[in-house]
């Protein structure tokens, strides 16, 4: 039971780790409906129409990114829904105590879904890098490159205080 529940809590903390590694070019609908008091753990997730101005965008390269930002929000929300499906089948395998073989399948297809919704990020991704001119490009790396130190540090200093308060 013990290492039914240990393995059940590394794939869902693995999948968690690669959730919130890359951070994603829509902006983070999680954080804006955060209680007040998480909002402050991580910046606020921006998209690159909140750079528009700063990037000069055309009317047509922002008509573009929004078709793509949009076909990307639906394959999201999309993954959403299969992946709490099949956290729940997970969550009541691991319970009712499963053979560890039908576990470990409902594992992988959690695993295949995260792939999935990876790649799909990556894509996306690379879409929109192909609608910028490289000058816009690269000041659009330098702004992505901003946001994930400012969310690393906030991570590590919510950690330091996780283990200040223990």
């Amino acid at each position: 039971m013990k290492r039914e529940m240990r393995f059940g809590i590394i794939v869902l903390a693995a999948i968690a780790t690669i959730t919130l590694a890359r951070p994603s070019i829509v902006k983070s609908q999680e954080n804006a409906s955060a209680p007040a008091g998480q909002q402050a753990q991580a910046p606020a997730a921006k998209s690159i129409f909140d750079y528009q101005q700063e990037l000069n965008l055309t009317d047509k390269q922002v008509e573009s990114l929004k078709k793509s930002m949009a076909d990307f929000r639906t394959q999201m929300s999309d993954f959403q829904q299969k992946m709490a499906a099949l956290r729940q089948d997970l969550t009541a395998a691991i319970r009712d105590k499963a053979p560890i073989k039908d576990i470990r399948k409902k594992a992988e297809k959690i695993g295949s879904l995260q792939v999935d919704a990876t790649m799909a990020d990556i894509e996306t991704s690379r879409k929109i890098e192909e609608l910028l001119t490289p000058d816009q490009l690269n000041k659009w790396k330098v702004i992505q490159e901003k946001f994930r130190q400012e969310f690393q540090e906030k991570v590590k200093a919510a950690q330091e205080a996780q283990k200040a308060a223990k």
